[in-house]
């Protein structure tokens, strides 16, 4: 029962995680939208700020949650062996 469980969690882990990675590519295209806008028309936007802003914190938490489950996290050997 707990294996099914957690297999069922793993399953929505990686497959959100490979859904919001595409939240990159919005967040991309907001940033370059808002230079553009900024600084060749002079006419900055307020929501390529916001959506940037919210889709790096969506990116930051689930991003974790999947690098945390493929075992991918980045770590410092000499730490990671004391414990």
């Amino acid at each position: 029962m707990v294996d099914k469980f957690l297999n069922i969690v793993d399953s929505i882990s990686i497959w959100t995680g490979k859904t919001t990675s595409w939240l990159t590519l919005l967040a991309i295209f907001a940033s370059v939208y808002e230079i553009i806008a900024r600084y060749v028309f002079i006419r900055p936007t307020a929501w390529a700020t916001e959506v940037l802003l919210f889709g790096c914190a969506v990116l930051y938490v689930i991003g974790g949650a999947w690098t945390l489950q493929e075992k991918k996290h980045v770590r410092i050997d000499f730490l990671y062996e004391k414990l």
